[in-house]
């Protein structure tokens, strides 16, 4: 009999009559207190009307659930963990088990338990081994004990019960070999040597690629050394790199490292197309959690030696440090299970979207994906909603199309005894029959396996591919397929896999010899069915090798026979490029090389008009400004030694004895990036070139190795870097970390410490250069008390005209007393430089935009409306700005000032056209209330003699009186920590997009810089821009003020993303036109 809770079964679970009796008491307590706990509690419930939400099964049936599966027969396999922090005196069972639940009467409830494992620790994650996934040729699959391993089948038969179980420490692989739903045999496949034993970041989460490899996660370990090991004996070692995504065969066998830089890559899964998607599920101080698209060789960014916090120089979380990929999306707080919808029990609309639940916002997402360059971007849509005791945590898809959901039910990470299985359906569910998985096994027929390969089913169309590419008689039909461009491209992907895992020896689709473009494997479209084929050219179907006799050349193979024409898709060219670089791939296949060719061509085709003009704003896919390009252009070069890497580390080379070729500063980082990852301390001569180079994007990452590997022989060589131009914040702190890490200290206590304690020492050093103190005087806020009025007094005294700036610039925001003294001497100093007088005039506007002016400021600024630099005139015009204008309903604070704004606009208007200055004329019209609603072209400057100033737009983008850029965004250093950082915002953005980028905020938001909106338990809602999350889960946000707040997490009720930037609309009527185009001059210099 199966061990299925009940009365009858008592003897199976050791129990006296009287124990049950107890522990019947003690169940129904718990269930009381689950009832009082839900009812108490808002339960889940759909946000699209087409769906709804039922529970399938709760406590006592369960308790603390994680992972989740759904097997071909619909049964739900559910782990129960009584392992994950037990409280003192736990009365739950000892260990963690495996569950699996049944709805033996049709009614949607859990009605029938059957224990399969018991005696597990710290269990997270389950899969019913799929019926297309087969085990290697030549190794042992379960069941197989004493049989000698034999050929590939023909078709696919129906397997005994095969289930993957990862715990902390261990992948083991279970069977029940006589279907009672108990396992039979465990075998082993992974382990884990570590002494790290925390329960849920150790080896987690599961996913199967369509050729049959497994997929896994390993959390960060809290930085513990350890081993993993596969099941050939194979060791991959580690600690304190941040978690990895690790790829083996399903027997354990042939284990790699498939990508790195996560704190917890607690769940995954594929799409249609064989993209890999992954969650990782804390953030620390670094939000949010991230939706990250996986790539061989992927780096993430995250460094757990760095500094838990992720805010260390050397650790990235949305790709800021170049090499590294950024997020898809971020997510709600510790996301813990995710599925792409491939099914067809849900609304069209969610075919293909990924589903992703999060615990900390008791929610469960949609992401519909948007390409985006070579890998895509979205934004969390909330489908479920639920109270504080919805805590989604597995999820698995069943084969009627409903979606399965474990829920911990209430926040304490300690055993708790509560638990639920919720299920997920269309509320029409369609009337029909389900598919099992008998129906892509050897005993159907193939005109039912054809039919399936349409299928909205993943399972199905899979299944019905790989036993159709194994029938002699379905070859030429499959063939047909791939070429013919009505298949649908999920099908052609199907095929294409399936055919590349059949034997030659067993059926020969002869794609070897394809030299003549009817013969290609694919016609047709570009599609994803391309990028999927890429890795497969390297398999014995599709290997083409080049055949001399017949005196073919390679760019006549062709590899495949699509439609290179100028409506090629760019994502997917993009993705082609990514494929061909991919470790992969390893030595590119005869014909790839000019298959490539020919999508770059098409490409650059694609982005010119008709009259030959060049299309702007463009980027080409063999630029490496995309993150998941360049990584891939990482790749290109990993093959080539250190030795090798410093001829293209060289500002420009010799092509001929008569040509160089210049180099660019993407590809100087992709060959020390390269270099780097053979090894530590490859080469000396790259990591001096890169010290050296010209860009600060190189010097960074050489910086940056030279620390971490402590190459203690270029210490001198960072220390000139500090002191360099050009010079942005990060760079600054980049070097100090560096210099941090040579000198002996951990980089986790470098994180530690705010920045001021490293900067402020070098402001005050008096022996230290004067640009080094200037650079480091950016880095420092204006307000901080340190920086009172002696210091500044001396630096703004500074012969040094670089050091001299800076101290106004850090004045013009300073709140000590003596500011405006020290402004007004340099703003009315005849014998110094315009530009510096002029940010002395800007600085002089006062911190509070409609605060009143002292007399002495006043007068002086009143007395540059006069003066015959309009540079000062226009500067002194926007400082009295704030005094002049009427807020809210207050009159203005300085009724003086505006009566004198008023005299000079009627001067202005007396004279010609000619002689009126229109910048001046906008500065006074907008200082006494105009607005300029009109949304202002960045084409055309405001007038034909006056050209956009870069210097006026930086005072633009810094000046209190103005639209407030500074408050939430930083340039070199200066500003506020709320927005992305701008310091090199004109390498990604053209003019148009910058001016774009203003003029529609909301049309394009990074998933890092979301805005969310929090509402309280007082019914209050507030919004801004996630920056941190504190251990005891409070939030910090910051607002469109650039003002960071906190909230505390007894005061949240709810957390939700929303599609409107933080950024206000119609930022522009807060300038003149000039004062526009002046800004985006200013940004456009920002490299």
């Amino acid at each position: 009999m199966p061990h299925v809770v009940s009365i009858t079964n008592l003897g199976s679970l050791g129990m006296t009559p009287f124990r049950f009796v107890f522990f019947a008491l003690l169940a129904l307590r718990s269930f009381v207190l689950a009832s009082t706990a839900f009812a108490q509690d808002e339960p889940p419930h759909s946000l699209d009307p087409r769906l709804k939400i039922e529970l399938f099964a709760e406590n006592p049936q369960i308790a603390t659930p994680t992972g989740i599966d759904v097997d071909h027969a619909g049964r739900v396999w559910a782990i129960e963990s009584n392992t994950h922090f037990p409280p003192e005196g736990y009365q739950g069972h000892p260990t963690d088990r495996v569950l699996v639940m049944e709805d033996k009467d049709g009614d949607r409830k859990a009605d029938k338990i059957t224990v399969f494992k018991d005696g597990l620790t710290h269990t997270m994650s389950i899969a019913v081994k799929p019926v297309w996934l087969e085990f290697d040729k030549g190794t042992r699959g379960p069941g197989d004990k004493g049989k000698e391993a034999s050929a590939p089948r023909v078709s696919l038969s129906p397997p005994p019960l095969v289930v993957f179980i990862a715990t902390r420490r261990e992948i083991l692989l279970c069977t029940d070999t006589d279907g009672d739903l108990k396992c039979d045999e465990t075998k082993r496949l992974v382990h884990l040597e570590t002494t790290g034993n925390y329960p849920h970041n150790g080896l987690a989460g599961f996913a199967f690629d369509a050729l049959g490899n497994m997929f896994f996660g390993f959390g960060e370990n809290l930085g513990a050394d350890y081993k993993i090991i596969g099941s050939d004996g194979t060791t991959l070692s580690g600690g304190g790199e941040g978690g990895n995504v690790y790829r083996c065969r399903p027997d354990g066998s042939k284990l790699e490292r498939w990508a790195t830089g996560f704190w917890n890559p607690h769940a995954s899964c594929f799409d249609a197309f064989g993209r890999l998607f992954t969650l990782d599920n804390d953030p620390d101080s670094r939000p949010p959690c991230r939706l990250l698209h996986i790539i061989p060789g992927g780096d993430y960014g995250y460094r757990f030696r760095n500094g838990r916090k992720g805010t260390h120089p050397f650790t990235s979380w949305n790709g800021e440090i170049p090499g590294t990929l950024p997020m898809v999306s971020g997510t709600g707080e510790a996301p813990s299970g995710i599925v792409c919808y491939e099914s067809d029990g849900f609304p069209e609309d969610y075919l293909g979207t990924l589903l992703v639940g999060s615990w900390g916002d008791h929610r469960i997402d949609k992401f519909v994906l948007k390409p985006r360059g070579a890998s895509f971007e979205s934004m969390p849509q909330p489908v479920i909603k639920g109270g504080e005791n919805f805590r989604p945590v597995g999820l698995a898809l069943a084969p009627d199309g409903s979606l399965y959901v474990t829920d911990w039910v209430l926040k304490d990470y300690k055993l708790h005894g509560k638990g639920r299985v919720w299920r997920i359906s269309a509320k029409e569910e369609p009337k029909r029959k389900v598919v099992t998985s008998d129906a892509v096994t050897e005993n159907a027929s193939p005109e039912s396996l054809r039919a399936l390969l349409a299928s909205k089913r993943t399972d199905l169309r899979r299944g019905a591919a790989k036993s159709l590419s194994r029938m002699t008689d379905q070859a030429d039909f499959l063939k047909a397929l791939l070429r013919d461009d009505t298949t649908s491209t999920r099908s052609r992907c199907e095929i294409l896999w399936a055919i590349s895992q059949v034997p030659v020896e067993l059926l020969n689709y002869h794609f070897q010899a394809s030299v003549k473009l009817q013969d290609a494997p694919i016609r047709g479209r570009f599609d994803e069915a391309i990028v999927a084929a890429i890795p497969l050219l390297k398999t014995p179907q599709f290997l083409t090798e080049r055949n001399d006799e017949l005196g073919i050349a390679i760019d006549d193979y062709f590899v495949f026979g699509v439609k290179l024409n100028k409506s090629i898709p760019f994502h997917l060219a993009s993705q082609v490029r990514v494929a061909v670089e991919s470790r992969s791939i390893g030595e590119r296949p005869v014909g790839l090389n000019e298959f490539d060719k020919q999508v770059t061509d098409a490409l650059w085709e694609s982005n010119y008009d008709k009259d030959g003009s060049l299309k702007l704003p463009v980027t080409f896919p063999h630029e490496s400004e995309d993150p998941f390009l360049f990584a891939a252009k990482i790749a290109q070069h990993g093959s080539r030694n250190g030795d090798n890497m410093t001829f293209y580390m060289s500002q420009r080379y010799y092509v001929s004895n008569h040509h160089a070729q210049e180099t660019t500063e993407w590809s100087r980082l992709a060959a020390l990036l390269s270099a780097r990852s053979g090894g530590p301390d490859s080469s000396s001569a790259v990591v001096r070139l890169g010290l050296t180079d010209e860009s600060p994007l190189v010097r960074r990452a050489a910086i940056q190795w030279a620390g971490e590997e402590k190459l203690k022989q270029f210490r001198w060589l960072v220390e000139s870097v500090l002191a360099s131009e050009p010079m942005t914040g990060d760079l600054f702190m980049v070097c100090l970390a560096s210099l941090s890490m040579l000198d002996g200290v951990p980089p986790a206590e470098f994180e530690k410490a705010p920045p001021v304690e490293h900067v402020l020492p070098i402001v005050k050093d008096a022996q230290r250069s004067a640009s080094l103190r200037a650079i480091a005087l950016r880095m420092l806020p204006p307000t901080l008390k340190e920086l009172d009025g002696k210091l500044l007094g001396e630096l703004v005294a500074s012969t040094d005209e670089g050091l001299r700036r800076e101290a106004v610039r850090t004045l013009g925001h300073s709140p000590i007393p003596e500011r405006d003294q020290l402004l007004r001497g340099i703003a009315a100093d005849e014998s110094l430089d315009a530009n510096l007088r002029a940010d002395a005039v800007a600085g002089l506007a006062g911190v509070d935009h409609h605060a009143k002016l002292n007399d002495a400021t006043r007068d002086l600024l009143v007395k540059l409306l006069r003066d015959k630099n309009e540079t000062l005139t226009v500067e002194a015009l926007r400082s009295l700005r704030g005094p002049a204008m009427a807020k809210a309903d207050q009159p203005a604070s300085d009724p003086k000032v505006t009566e004198t704004l008023k005299q000079l606009d009627a001067e202005l208007k007396t004279k010609e056209p000619g002689d009126s200055r229109p910048p001046l004329r906008e500065a006074v019209e907008f200082a006494i209330g105009k607005r300029f609603t009109e949304k202002p072209s960045v084409d055309q400057p405001s007038t034909l003699d006056h050209q956009p100033s870069a210097a006026a737009g930086r005072r633009t983008f810094f000046h209190t009186n103005s639209a407030g850029c500074f408050k939430c965004h930083t340039v070199g250093g200066r500003g506020g920590q709320v927005g992305p950082d701008l310091t090199v915002i004109a390498r990604t953005m053209d003019r148009q997009k910058l001016a774009e980028s203003i003029l529609e905020p909301s049309k394009e938001i990074s998933p890092q810089f979301t805005t969310w909106a929090v509402e309280t338990t007082s019914g209050k809602v507030l919004t801004g821009m996630l920056l941190g999350e504190e251990v005891n889960g409070d939030l910090r946000l910051g607002n469109n003020l650039g003002e960071v707040f906190f909230v505390p997490f007894k005061d949240i009720e709810t957390r939700q993303p929303m599609k409107a930037s933080i950024m206000p609309d119609k930022l522009h009527e807060q300038l003149t036109p000039t004062e526009f185009r002046d800004l985006i001059a200013y940004l456009e210099t920002l490299k």
